[in-house]
């Protein structure tokens, strides 16, 4: 087993990340790792970073922390999940909405005492604990953790990626983003099948609809949402279905106030392993962990996501 070696450690990090701060931790890092354990630095190149980590694993790299956000850390998971080795992974979170390091519960750790986080990680590697996190595959070719989204929040995510760059707060910008599309809807026909947990066949043919999320860790929105009854380590991730802005504000406030006093319109989650979709073309907005995915399947118009494994991360 992988973590039974001497620690072999890589540093991913995305020098865009947190406004640039990603390089500031990364040499705070080295500094606090110092000689102990054989380590490398890895400045991400978007197109090859998951070839990139594959490889590293596979020459024996057995320790991954990963310097960015939830798109930097989808790279890196494709990365293990497409090599035959098992390394764990940590994180060190740097970007905007950092949900897979809220659901694992760095991210609060992180904020509250940097440096005293970075050291705790490195005390545990020689000796790791980790848990291990379910992951999902888009055709099995495309690995990711968080969610999957189609609509509303697929368009968000295109709109940030392309004002992200201008000179304002990112969440700020996200919040622009939000209003401007507010009324937005998909008007095509999409089909969608699966299987719940009592094996009970769901066939359905949804249009003129807010969204629809495949959600796969408790945390959604920068932590805006939170889903307590999502297990990590199970099988199964939820399927929702919002119509309109009843759903999405119910959504939006679930957990926040009592269901009684909720304003919108209850909606209904599936537990699933699998989901087949239908799509009418190749220009369906699409996200995967808050990243624009549209077009990125290239002519395929039928997505099938399903669990396809579990990866070892950090305690």
């Amino acid at each position: 087993m992988d973590e039974t070696l001497p620690p072999k450690t890589v540093f991913i990090y995305n020098p865009a990340a947190g406004a640039g701060e990603a390089s500031l931790h990364l040499d705070d890092f080295e500094k606090l790792i110092n000689k102990r354990w054989e380590f490398k630095s890895l400045c991400t190149d978007k197109d090859f970073v998951s070839e990139q980590v594959r490889e590293l694993c596979e020459k024996g790299y057995n320790r991954i922390i990963v310097f960015g956000g939830d798109g930097t850390v989808r790279e890196v998971i494709n990365g293990v999940m497409i090599s035959t080795r098992n390394p764990i992974v940590g994180i060190i979170p740097q970007g905007t909405g950092n949900d897979l390091a809220r659901a694992l519960g760095y991210y609060k750790k992180f904020m509250n005492n940097p440096l005293m986080y970075m050291n705790d990680l490195i005390a545990g590697m020689e000796k790791p604990k980790y848990r291990f996190c379910r992951i999902l595959s888009l055709n099995g070719k495309v690995y990711f953790a968080n969610y999957l989204g189609i609509g509303f929040d697929a368009r968000i995510a295109r709109k940030f990626h392309e004002k992200r760059f201008l000179p304002l707060y990112n969440r700020l910008i996200y919040l622009i983003c939000i209003i401007n599309n507010l009324h937005f809807k998909v008007k095509e026909q999409i089909r969608i099948s699966f299987k719940d947990t009592e094996s009970r066949l769901y066939e359905e043919t949804i249009e003129n609809f807010k969204n629809l999320l495949l959600i796969n860790i408790p945390s959604y929105g920068g932590g805006l949402i939170k889903i307590e009854d999502i297990d990590l380590k199970g099988n199964t991730f939820h399927l929702m279905f919002m119509k309109g802005i009843p759903e999405m504000l119910f959504f939006l406030l679930r957990g926040k106030l009592p269901e009684t006093l909720l304003p919108g319109r209850r909606f209904e989650i599936y537990k699933t392993d699998e989901v087949e979709i239908s799509l009418p073309h190749n220009k369906v907005f699409i996200q995967i962990d808050g990243e624009d995915f549209t077009g990125r399947t290239g002519d395929c118009i039928k997505l099938t996501v399903k669990t396809a494994g579990k990866i070892k991360f950090f305690l």
